[in-house]
């Protein structure tokens, strides 16, 4: 395809005109000429003008709007909801769609821990909402999963991924929805009690400065670092790892190296010893300081009751079943922490961190490679900011004072259905623009080896009896001239 610049589309393996805006790049609309073709031009007009002036533009952004509001009450990131809207309605490229939608994940997920940072786990109140515990020790095996994932993604077929994607992502809406439906008939069948106020975001602890006097207070009031300094603190060596880890990420993505060759190779194996030796010093770390004193060390979940390598191999897989299926890290993890038994605002909370860290980890090498379109990732960023803080607000509303948390677990459910049901359409019509345009259809390591695409191949340019309706046209129009 980049053989044929961004005038022309490559269409079973030969250059011609466009006949259709989605058959060209990325802020680039078929023009049309005569013979019944034209000519990919750029975009003239900032998607945000296109956002008053076209309705699909319009239509993308209220969906996403929504999409992001949604996400925001489940914790999650919502690239599974982003990409396929971006690329439907907005005109968007996969290539152009993904660090966008990374972008805005990224923005959503700075709302979301700064609401629940300084907040207390709803049951458990001598421990922070987010579980330090499970983050340092499942973020380094999720990230070798996903790494893995996304090399098995780019030799994997598209109808092979849409049958993975059926079958994960049904198993856990089916799963999530039922937990959910339990939750909810329990809260139900339940007396109503008055909200605690150490639960919501929206309610000071009391201080010594008014000893017996709580207030009110908005979401933006947890900017001030009290609440954070406190209970960061009972977990600074989980956060200082943490930090270790997502570093150790960072400057492993800066390697160039080719993803086929021996050095990459290397590469891989060292990366994954040094994430199995941060893993283990996690474990080894959590089990000594609950041996020392478990009352106040254990944490909601044991997260090394079953061993050391146990739940880190789970978000291994977790991790490879986002990665190989285009899915972010949130999406797979939410259904994961609720199936251990993890309390729902907990969910929320440490799957918003989780996110935070894949998502800078991804916007920062994206902007590194000039990857990402900026007019798309400003606006849609924005979008995004406005809807979490929506989102966040409502599950104030009408979760946290009302101690209604299995919405959370329904509205990750929702992110799953609306992710599976989007992806469905965007990648069955991948499918057959697939077999269309002539391309590969079965596995193939082409494309994780060849970083500049497919190309134009002889071998592969079989015309039939005759040549095609389009280029027929052109060489008599030649001829005539």
């Amino acid at each position: 395809r980049g053989q044929c610049g961004t005038d022309l589309v490559c269409r079973q393996g030969i250059c011609r005109r466009c006949q259709k805006s989605s058959e060209c790049s990325s802020m680039h609309e078929c023009v049309s000429a005569k013979l019944g073709a034209g000519y990919c031009m750029p975009i003239q007009q900032k998607v945000w003008a296109r956002a008053f002036t076209q309705p699909h533009e319009a239509l993308c952004t209220v969906t996403i709007f929504f999409a992001s509001a949604l996400a925001a009450a489940a914790g999650t990131g919502g690239g599974g909801m982003f990409v396929p809207l971006l690329v439907s309605l907005s005109g968007l490229k996969t290539h152009d769609a993904v660090p966008c939608s990374q972008f805005m994940i990224f923005l959503g997920s700075i709302i979301n821990i700064v609401v629940v940072i300084s907040n207390r786990h709803p049951t458990l109140k001598s421990q922070p909402v987010i579980d330090y515990d499970c983050v340092v020790l499942l973020e380094p095996l999720l990230c070798l999963g996903v790494m893995f994932g996304v090399m098995a993604n780019q030799v994997t077929p598209q109808w092979t991924l849409l049958l993975l994607l059926c079958l994960t992502m049904g198993v856990a809406l089916w799963r999530t929805m039922g937990k959910g439906l339990q939750q909810y008939k329990k809260e139900i069948a339940m007396p109503t009690s008055s909200p605690v106020a150490a639960d919501s975001p929206l309610t000071c602890e009391s201080s010594g400065d008014m000893p017996n006097k709580q207030n009110v207070r908005t979401c933006f009031d947890g900017l001030i670092p009290k609440g954070f300094v406190r209970l960061t603190n009972m977990k600074a060596w989980q956060v200082i790892l943490t930090v270790v880890v997502w570093a150790s990420l960072l400057i492993s993505s800066f390697h160039g190296l080719s993803p086929c060759s021996w050095h990459f190779f290397d590469f891989l194996v060292l990366m994954s010893a040094v994430l199995f030796f941060l893993t283990f010093v996690a474990a080894r770390r959590m089990r000594r300081m609950i041996e020392e004193d478990p009352i106040t060390n254990k944490g909601p979940v044991d997260w090394t009751a079953n061993g050391t390598l146990y739940y880190p191999m789970v978000a291994f897989t977790a991790g490879f079943l986002g990665g190989l299926l285009g899915l972010g890290g949130g999406i797979v993890m939410g259904p994961m922490l609720i199936e251990v038994g993890m309390h729902s605002e907990a969910v929320q909370a440490t799957t918003a961190v989780f996110v935070f860290l894949s998502s800078s980890l991804a916007t920062i090498q994206f902007a590194r490679l000039g990857k990402t379109v900026w007019d798309y990732a400003m606006w849609y960023g924005m979008v995004t900011v406005f809807a979490t803080m929506l989102g966040q607000w409502l599950c104030d509303v009408f979760v946290r004072k009302r101690g209604r948390y299995s919405m959370i677990t329904l509205a990750i459910a929702g992110v799953l259905f609306a992710s599976l049901a989007s992806l469905l359409v965007i990648g069955v019509g991948q499918v057959f623009e697939d077999y269309y345009m002539g391309r590969q259809m079965w596995f193939s390591s082409g494309r994780l080896c060849n970083s500049n695409g497919g190309g134009i191949v002889a071998s592969d340019v079989v015309p039939a009896d005759q040549w095609p309706s389009d280029l027929r046209r052109w060489e008599r129009a030649g001829a005539h001239r």
